[in-house]
């Protein structure tokens, strides 16, 4: 899948997510402004709020958790690397700190050392 197909895909599980969610919470009686807030929530328009914050390291944590073992095996070092630097920038510090408690394999621990590294600089860069 290339990288148009996934962030379609992405954007249509959010949708469909949110259909669900926010057709239940409507059926359960939520009033307009909750099943609003939610379905910002899943569909990430509000990840500057707090609330927001939350779902991302709460996203991210499941990654780490539940996710990375099996994934770590279809990707190189490097790319995994790059996906955990990237995934560790938009955590807060709750859950980064959280991230860090985490029980990770030995070669998950060693990418996750990696992706916090300092990126090296380049003799030129002086």
């Amino acid at each position: 899948m290339g990288k148009a197909a996934y962030l379609r895909w992405r954007e249509d599980l959010k949708r469909m997510a949110s259909g669900v969610v926010t057709r239940i919470m409507c059926e359960e009686g939520f009033s307009e402004g909750e099943v609003a807030r939610v379905d910002q929530l899943i569909m990430k328009k509000a990840l500057t709020s707090p609330e927001g914050q939350v779902v991302e390291d709460a996203l991210v944590l499941v990654f780490l958790e539940r996710q990375f073992a099996d994934f770590r095996l279809k990707e190189t070092d490097d790319k995994m690397v790059d996906i955990l630097r990237k995934s560790w920038k938009k955590m807060g510090p709750k859950g980064q700190a959280a991230a860090l408690t985490l029980p990770l394999s030995g070669i998950e621990a060693e990418l996750v050392g990696r992706a916090l590294a300092p990126a090296p600089t380049s003799p030129n860069q002086g």
